[in-house]
C-alpha cells in the first residue's frame, strides 16, 4: 500500500518557513598592539576568551585569574622594557621590545600554558 503524505500542521509549516537569526559569541584570540611615534605592531598573545569576558581597561579576563595575571604581567613588562630603552638612550624599536619581552616569557618555566 502506498504511503499517504499527510499535510504538515499549520504551526509546523509556519516554523519551517521562518528565518531564524540568533546572535552568538565566539571565542576570540587576544592580540596586543604596541604603538609609538605613529608606528604600531600587533601580535597574538596566545590567549583567547569570549568578547564579554575581556575588560580592556583593567587588562583582565573575567573568570580566569591566571590569564588576567599573564596579561597584566605582559603589560608591565612591555612598559618596563620601553622605559629601559629610553633610559639607556636607545630609540624604542617596537619589534625589539616585543622580542625582549616574549623571550623572557618563553624562558620562564613558572608561567603555565593557558587555555582560556
Amino acid at each position: 500500500m502506498p504511503k499517504v503524505k499527510h499535510a504538515e500542521s499549520p504551526a509546523k509549516e509556519k516554523r519551517m518557513n521562518r528565518l531564524s537569526v540568533q546572535p552568538y559569541l565566539r571565542v576570540t584570540n587576544l592580540y596586543f598592539k604596541l604603538s609609538y611615534n605613529g608606528k604600531s605592531i600587533s601580535f597574538s598573545t596566545g590567549l583567547s576568551c569570549r568578547p564579554k569576558q575581556l575588560d580592556k581597561k583593567a587588562f583582565s579576563i573575567e573568570g580566569n585569574e591566571s590569564a588576567t595575571n599573564l596579561l597584566q604581567s605582559l603589560r608591565a613588562d612591555f612598559q618596563r622594557t620601553f622605559t629601559d630603552f629610553l633610559l639607556t638612550k636607545r630609540t624604542p624599536d617596537l619589534r625589539k621590545i616585543k622580542d625582549v619581552v616574549l623571550q623572557k616569557l618563553s624562558a620562564d618555566p613558572t608561567i603555565p600554558t593557558l587555555n582560556v
